[in-house]
């Protein structure tokens, strides 16, 4: 969808659920932790939204010991559904 269409935007309290109103259609994501891709949106700057997760990789430490194990990959967001809907336009 257009940015130029945007009419507005929500985030639900719990960062799981965001509605985008566009001129003709109204998107609702699904998800855990949304706020960075309603931040991304609100800001002009997604480019796309799709199912899944993103990760953020641990740093690499400098003073690594092989007796710990590494750090696991940390979830940043996940979208798990989109739906797109049509709005009513009024005549």
């Amino acid at each position: 969808m257009p940015y130029a269409g945007l009419v507005s935007m929500s985030l639900s309290v719990d960062d799981t659920t965001m509605a985008i109103v566009f001129v003709t259609h109204r998107v609702t994501i699904k998800g855990r932790k949304l706020y960075p891709v309603y931040s991304e949106v609100a800001a002009g700057s997604a480019h796309g939204l799709v199912l899944g997760r993103r990760m953020e990789l641990p740093k690499p430490e400098h003073h690594y010991h092989p007796s710990q194990p590494p750090e696991a990959p940390r979830e940043i967001y996940a979208i798990v559904s989109i739906r797109i809907e049509s709005v009513e336009v009024a005549s």
